[in-house]
């Protein structure tokens, strides 16, 4: 008597719900993931204090980082996207703050300054005369929680 294999197929896969999981997944993703609108040329050291607040609105903000350049320990300063020296301060600053008044049809502009915790207070002193002379109101510093 011959006995006859049976070929028993494997079921195949149902793939109907692939595309909605995969289109939830990137929504998801779009969601939750903040771009970073700077790519920061800086090394600086976030400083860490203790009554901390958020910053209310960052859609009219100039970003002013100051710390060391990556290469070297030498001093930099970098408004924005633009490394530049102590020199180019004031013009630049000025021109990034009417750049950013004009964008939001003139309402106030917030500075959110990240400065190294090794950055001397001349050179934040400088940075705040040149936001004072171009009519910046709200500074905001940035730095970390300290640990309990």
């Amino acid at each position: 008597m011959r006995l006859r294999r049976r070929h028993n197929d494997i079921p195949t896969l149902a793939t109907a719900a692939l595309p909605d999981l995969i289109f939830t997944v990137l929504f998801f993703f779009m969601i939750v993931t903040h771009l970073r609108k700077n790519d920061v040329q800086v090394k600086y050291v976030v400083p860490q204090g203790t009554q901390l607040t958020a910053a209310e609105h960052k859609d009219n903000a100039v970003y002013v980082y100051v710390g060391k350049h990556t290469g070297d320990n030498s001093s930099a300063i970098q408004v924005n996207d633009k490394p530049i020296s102590r020199k180019e301060l004031s013009s630049t600053l000025a021109n990034e703050i009417s750049v950013a008044a004009q964008q939001t049809y003139g309402q106030p502009v917030t500075v959110i300054l990240s400065a190294d915790r090794e950055t001397d207070m001349g050179t934040i002193a400088e940075i705040k005369y040149h936001l004072k002379r171009n009519g910046v109101q709200k500074i905001h510093y940035t730095a970390l929680e300290t640990e309990k």
